[in-house]
């Protein structure tokens, strides 16, 4: 389920629910509850020029309606109440990504 609902999510973000200035939205993982009532979504952002807080609240504010499209996709008796998430672990990743490569240029210095 929580597969379905993150495709069905990206789906509508692409193409019911565009946010202005918010570069690459993706979800990047969905957790349900055993009882299907309550789905987090956590997001990731690329080359956004909205903070992630602010993407964060429009898709709060947004909900019901965000909710409403899944619901037409989603085939299950029950559509979850959506939570959302800022998944900074590509931040992350990019920061270690960045580090790495100045150790190897420093590496390559030092043995010239």
């Amino acid at each position: 389920m929580s597969d379905e609902i993150r495709s069905i999510l990206g789906t509508i973000f692409i193409s019911d629910i565009q946010i202005e200035d918010s570069g690459l939205l993706t979800v990047s993982k969905v957790e349900v509850t055993s009882d299907l009532r309550l789905a987090k979504v956590f997001i990731s952002l690329l080359n956004s020029k909205k903070s992630p807080d602010e993407v964060i609240n429009y898709l709060k504010h947004n909900r019901k309606v965000i909710r409403y499209h899944l619901g037409n996709k989603l085939n299950a008796k029950f559509v979850p109440d959506l939570r959302f998430y800022y998944d900074d672990s590509l931040k992350k990743a990019e920061k270690i990504g960045t580090l790495l490569t100045k150790i190897r240029k420093n590496e390559n210095l030092d043995n010239s």
